[in-house]
């Protein structure tokens, strides 16, 4: 389909520049036109099932995006952010379409073309980083400072480590689940996983590299949803494990604040630091509770309305993706993103629990996907609007929700008595 074509690459430029948002934005509203044309003319009913895709929630989102557009204090700071996720939202609804509404003949091809390039992204994430990350020299001692002293910044709007770690650990999860999970014999799935392992061997290395603590406490979250959905009776032991750290916690209050100040970053470490962040962004969000600030302007509205006491001026975000959510849309605009969460959640369940295998594996690896973006999002906030990477969380969305439609179907047909075909 031309669409998803036009708005992947339109969406490729936009991650790699800001002054491509504009033309990104204005190609997603024209499809959507265009198809909305096409169906008041012709009476056309849409073939993608309202709930099932999330597109409720997805008007809600877009209704917030138009509030926050014209509510907003700092336009130049909030507008590219709109523009943002207009474009991933353009992204996630072209990839649903191309993926779960393909042609008989072109199904299999599509979804062996989407597997390879979810292993490709990762790889080509890893192998960037050395030239697209300002680094801030080491905080482990195993890393030599050498080591970053040796890498070459080639862009002028360059990355920082915790927003390509951010990124890294939505893929790694799902790239592993290749590994874990039987996929059946052929010289396919054995390209598949070779291109898997080279990529999980370089996203790991750079996931080190980056020295996100925030990312690796997401990541570790993820690997366990991972391998209790892989062998179920390790949830269990690993509950258990769980539970013990949880009383330790209890009983050791003062390991919460250390543990806390291992994950925190260089300018706002400590728990007593994130305490009076997280403190603002309620406030703003108590504040401005059905239109939100305005996107991106966290930093500003704090400086002018809510002063940081003993935090460092500067902080950008509110250091936790659902509360930064709240703060730059509203309570309706957060509602609107969980409701595509939860979706997305929904239909991952669907995929992980069919009888394909490769469908089953990637349902496990984009459960385990959203509990690395949960996980890490405690604490940070750099897979929402504000950041170019933002768009791969939607791309993720899409294939999740794409595969839950595939999953049903088969379903559908299992049950009609109708043969099943494998999704690759």
């Amino acid at each position: 389909m031309l669409e998803l074509y036009v708005v992947a690459l339109v969406t490729t430029l936009s991650i790699a520049s800001a002054r491509f948002l504009s033309l990104a934005a204005f190609v997603v509203i024209i499809f959507w036109v265009n198809r909305g044309a096409l169906r008041l003319v012709n009476r056309d009913q849409e073939s993608m099932p309202a709930w099932a895709v999330g597109r409720p929630f997805a008007v809600l989102l877009v209704f917030m995006l138009a509030v926050t557009w014209l509510v907003t204090a700092f336009p130049e700071i909030t507008h590219p952010q709109v523009m943002r996720v207009v474009t991933s939202l353009g992204l996630y609804f072209a990839l649903i379409r191309w993926l779960a509404f393909a042609p008989a003949g072109h199904a299999c091809k599509r979804w062996r073309v989407i597997t390879v390039a979810l292993c490709v992204l990762l790889l080509a994430l890893a192998l960037a980083g050395p030239f697209i990350v300002s680094w801030q020299g080491s905080k482990f001692p195993f890393i030599p400072a050498s080591l970053y002293a040796s890498f070459t910044l080639m862009v002028a709007d360059s990355v920082n480590p915790n927003v390509l770690a951010g990124a890294l650990i939505l893929f790694i999860p799902v790239v592993l689940a290749w590994w874990l999970f039987p996929l059946g014999a052929g010289r396919w799935f054995v390209v598949l996983r070779l291109l898997a392992g080279a990529a999980l061997i370089a996203g790991m290395a750079m996931l080190i590299l980056t020295q996100s603590r925030g990312a690796f406490v997401g990541l570790f979250l993820a690997c366990m949803a991972l391998f209790v959905l892989r062998w179920p009776r390790l949830a269990l032991p690993l509950f258990a494990l769980v539970g013990v750290g949880a009383l330790f916690i209890a009983l050791r209050p003062d390991t919460l604040v250390a543990l806390t100040d291992a994950v925190g970053d260089t300018v706002t470490n400590g728990l007593p630091y994130r305490l009076e962040i997280w403190s603002r962004g309620w406030f703003m969000v108590q504040d401005f509770m059905f239109t939100g600030i305005g996107m991106g302007s966290f930093e500003q509205v704090t400086e002018l309305l809510y002063p940081l006491i003993i935090t460092p001026p500067g902080v950008p975000h509110a250091h936790n993706l659902l509360l930064q959510i709240a703060v730059d849309l509203g309570v309706p605009g957060l509602i609107a993103w969980l409701g595509i969460l939860g979706t997305v959640l929904v239909a991952c369940w669907h995929a992980y629990r069919s009888a394909d295998p490769v469908l089953r594996a990637l349902g496990a690896g984009l459960l385990a996907s959203q509990v690395a973006l949960l996980g890490h999002g405690l604490t940070d906030a750099v897979t929402w609007g504000m950041v170019r990477s933002a768009p791969l969380v939607w791309l993720l969305w899409g294939v999740a929700v794409a595969a839950g439609l595939v999953a049903r179907q088969h379903e559908v047909d299992a049950t009609s008595g109708h043969p099943v075909p494998r999704a690759a």
